[in-house]
């Protein structure tokens, strides 16, 4: 099986998300993962896709229509790695320029394999304050400690002035 990355950004009035996801169905190919966001004038959109090889080169060929908007890759799929646990971790910030950098370097810090980070800003009940709210997911290595990483974690957070809860992901 073959992998394709496929990023998007277009403008919103365009048919390109159909585009995009019917030239998947036609080449055969499915969808492993897709994220899509909209502005009052653009999209975006980032999809794993996967198929046989030649599905993925039909749908390579259909979609060189959009190759000013769209940049594609072939990738493989994360691979199993029994010597890392599953977490993922929520985080209640202020809303300044430097929250993810100082998260990002920490974890790096640590040795944390990041999987994904999702990031919504939005008004604080009452009080109106901007305000970031981060999902993270990541390997924990399992030669470390839990409760070490933890501890470090939440001093960490509590230094920066964050709200964090961290848990095991499950199935």
């Amino acid at each position: 099986m073959e992998n394709l990355v496929v990023v998007v950004l277009g403008p919103k009035k365009s048919p390109i998300i159909e585009d995009v996801f019917s030239s998947v169905a036609h080449s055969g190919c499915h969808i492993m993962d897709a994220r899509v966001n909209t502005t009052d004038t653009h999209v975006t959109m980032t999809i794993l896709i996967g198929g046989a090889w030649n599905t993925i080169a039909k749908f390579e060929a259909v979609i060189k229509k959009y190759d000013d908007q769209i940049l594609v890759a072939r990738t493989q799929v994360r691979t199993a790695q029994p010597d890392s646990f599953p977490y993922t971790s929520y985080i209640v910030a202020p809303d300044t320029p430097d929250v993810l950098t100082k998260i990002t370097e920490f974890l790096a810090e640590q040795e944390i394999t990041l999987y994904n980070i999702q990031v919504e800003s939005y008004k604080a009940p009452i009080t109106e304050a901007a305000m970031l709210g981060i999902s993270v997911a990541f390997g924990f290595p399992a030669t470390h400690l839990v409760a070490d990483f933890r501890e470090h974690f939440i001093v960490f957070c509590d230094e920066n002035n964050f709200d964090v809860a961290m848990e095991p992901q499950k199935n």
